[in-house]
């Protein structure tokens, strides 16, 4: 199996998902990025690299500031893991969420889309 860790403004596929909005048109990987927020220090280093423009700097908006943080929105995210490994406080990190085997070839993934448009 493989893994994107392409960048957006580089890959044109990833390019063309997230600017004509088809986050369905690819396959995320088994793994969800969590954020430790005890961890967590605010750098925005996760945010940069990430190649979907899923983390986001939730700024605050109370005088104690504690809403302020970084978010994922995992129904942009892959599940590429470039946020975990590259974070500087080690906060992310992926979780196993799914099970899903990926078909091997064209043909098998053919096959698939046949039966599932046929139920």
């Amino acid at each position: 199996m493989l893994v994107c860790n392409c960048y957006s403004c580089c890959c044109g596929f990833l390019k063309s998902v997230k600017k004509l909005r088809s986050y369905g048109s690819i396959m995320k990987s088994n793994f969800d990025p969590i954020i430790n927020r005890e961890l967590y220090t605010l750098y925005e280093t996760c945010m940069e690299i990430c190649p979907m423009n899923a983390i986001y700097h939730h700024w605050p908006h109370r005088r104690d500031l504690t809403d302020d943080f970084m978010n994922i929105r995992l129904e942009l995210c892959i599940g590429c893991g470039v946020c975990a490994s590259n974070c500087p406080s080690g906060a992310i990190r992926l979780e196993k969420v799914r099970d899903i085997i990926p078909v091997k070839n064209q043909a098998e993934m053919t096959v698939k889309y046949m039966e599932e448009r046929a139920h």
